[in-house]
């Protein structure tokens, strides 16, 4: 799914002119596996379950969402940002809307086997290395705030994938 979304971004100049306004390098875009899921219901869902996975596969891990038995990409037309976990894993994804007035504004995986929001600092496995060299840390509100930080030199900035922290 991240190769999908990634090489989708690379061919569509009003998302490349979104992350540019934004101040997201190319070099960002690469570093951090930005990409863009389309526009269309079942993009992301055939060309996975042409490659072999299931829909229930794609459902379990929230690439799809299922409603009245009909199942459909759960991103449509969004930038997407990979979420991953310390070992640089692709564990979940953030969706930003791209265009004025798309509800919500970010749009996250849900929680699965594999991703536990309340476990997972975005940004943690760029940061680590950093964050044990300076004994500190930096928490940011959102996804774009750590890549931001990260492209300008601060490499122990990591964001929380909720709204709040945990004891975890």
């Amino acid at each position: 799914a991240c190769k999908f979304f990634t090489n989708n971004l690379k061919s569509n100049s009003k998302a490349l002119e979104y992350l540019s306004k934004r101040g997201i390098s190319d070099a960002a875009i690469s570093a951090f596996s930005l990409g863009l899921a389309p526009k269309g219901v079942n993009e992301l869902k055939d060309y996975l379950t042409n490659l072999g996975f299931t829909v229930d596969e794609l459902y379990k891990a929230g690439l799809v969402s299922e409603k009245e038995g009909r199942y459909y990409d759960r991103f449509k037309n969004r930038i997407i940002i990979p979420i991953k976990d310390v070992n640089s894993n692709t564990i979940a994804f953030g969706a930003r809307a791209i265009i004025d007035g798309q509800t919500p504004k970010y749009l996250n995986s849900p929680e699965s086997l594999i991703y536990n929001k309340s476990n997972v600092l975005f940004g943690m496995n760029y940061a680590k290395d950093e964050i044990s060299r300076k004994d500190s840390v930096i928490f940011m509100e959102g996804y774009f705030d750590v890549i931001s930080a990260h492209m300008g030199g601060v490499k122990n900035a990591v964001a929380t994938c909720g709204t709040a922290l945990t004891p975890d």
